[in-house]
Parts: C-alpha cells; sequence; structure tokens
C-alpha cells in the first residue's frame, strides 16, 4: 500500500478531536480579528505574510529598472512623486 497524504503527522492530527478544536480555535481568532477591526486585521495579515517570508522566501531572480519620466505639468497637477497607488491604478 502507498502511504498518501492521511498517514502525515500533521493530517493525523487534523483528523482527529485535537486537530477540529484546533481549527476551530483559529477560525475563532480569525473572526475576533475580524470584528476588532480592520487594524487589528491588518496587522494578522502582515504577520501571516512575513511569516510566509521567513518559511518560504521568494527567490529574487531579476530586479527590474524602470526608469519613468514626469514632466512638469502632472507634477503641478499631482504633486510631488511617488503618487499615492490609488491614482497608479
Amino acid at each position: 500500500m502507498v502511504a498518501g497524504w492521511s498517514d502525515a503527522p500533521l493530517a493525523r492530527f487534523a483528523t482527529y478531536r485535537r486537530g477540529r478544536v484546533l481549527a476551530a480555535l483559529v477560525v475563532g481568532l480569525v473572526v475576533l480579528f475580524q470584528i476588532a477591526g480592520s487594524e487589528n486585521s491588518q496587522r494578522l495579515q502582515h504577520a501571516v505574510f512575513d511569516f510566509y517570508q521567513r518559511v518560504q522566501p521568494r527567490e529574487v531572480k531579476a530586479i527590474p529598472v524602470a526608469i519613468v519620466a514626469i514632466d512638469e505639468q502632472s507634477l503641478r497637477q499631482y504633486g510631488q512623486w511617488p503618487w499615492p497607488r490609488t491614482l497608479l491604478a
């Protein structure tokens, strides 16, 4: 018989009662952060992203360079560079 994903220790843990309690606890914490406010949920989002970057960072293959030419009229109209993301999007 070939060992599948369900033979892994983490999968076995998640399928038993303890795993379900742990999953319910995680869902409860996420809901609590959502109710507490967007600032807290954004902190949680940043913490999760930072965790992902520590565990498996993105491999940088090339750093693209862009030269941007901005005319005086655009600077007068929109202000000093860098412009907000909402304006560029």
